[in-house]
């Protein structure tokens, strides 16, 4: 099978899930929760599927990646909001994602890694679950109390997901020295040159490329994205 075939493919379920998530706010809307819950079932399964694909059809690409983290803070951000109305402590997992991001905010400034650990990882399997529960749960006119209990896995690890990442930053912060930042650095430099000489296509597209730098992070890509005509002058 061709190459860019098998990226579309791959992609495509990326693609299902952002319209989905588009969706999920009206279809509240209109046909309730059981409706909803089902068509945030699908957003869910798809996040799998691309991710099983990616793996198995040597299509893990950059865009991708960028593409699959962006819809997977999309589907939280949309669901969460609209949670909100159901039951007011979705306000504590908004609170806690802020916070996250402040601290992944802050391991990216000071050169760290800020890829997903195994908590954060599992957060996203544990959102997905609870947010599908609690939109089944809506046209069952159940107590505000009984929506709280079945959130609170949910809070219990977004608090998992935000100790871990400050431990992370409060232990590489107490051992990282001057010389090691100024290596870090050094070696985002290298990478932006590296990365000036690689055709933005291919860049994007080229499942080896990712595989090289796949462990720079995504974030880490962006910024020599963002830096990357400087080196081609």
């Amino acid at each position: 099978m061709n190459k860019w075939i098998k990226i579309i493919i791959t992609n495509t379920f990326t693609m299902i899930r952002i319209v989905g998530i588009f969706l999920i706010i009206p279809f509240f809307s209109i046909y309730g929760g059981n409706i909803t819950a089902i068509l945030c079932a699908i957003c869910f399964l798809s996040d799998f599927i691309d991710g099983f694909l990616a793996r198995n059809l040597n299509t893990s690409t950059f865009f991708g990646s960028l593409f699959d983290s962006a819809s997977d803070k999309l589907f939280l951000i949309v669901n969460l909001l609209l949670l909100i109305k159901i039951t007011p402590f979705t306000i504590i997992v908004i609170l806690l994602e802020l916070s996250i991001a402040i601290v992944q905010f802050l391991k990216y400034y000071h050169n760290f890694n800020v890829q997903a650990n195994i908590i954060g990882k599992l957060k996203m399997w544990v959102a997905g679950i609870i947010i599908t529960i609690l939109y089944f749960l809506v046209d069952q006119n159940l107590k505000t109390n009984s929506y709280n209990l079945v959130l609170l896995p949910l809070i219990i690890i977004e608090l998992l997901t935000l100790g871990s990442y400050i431990w992370e930053f409060a232990t590489n912060k107490g051992k990282i020295s001057e010389q090691e930042v100024k290596k870090r650095k050094d070696h985002e430099k290298v990478l932006s040159r590296e990365l000036s000489n690689i055709g933005l296509t291919k860049l994007l597209f080229e499942p080896a490329i990712y595989e090289k730098y796949k462990n720079e992070g995504n974030l880490k890509l962006v910024k020599s994205l963002a830096t990357k005509k400087k080196y081609e002058k």
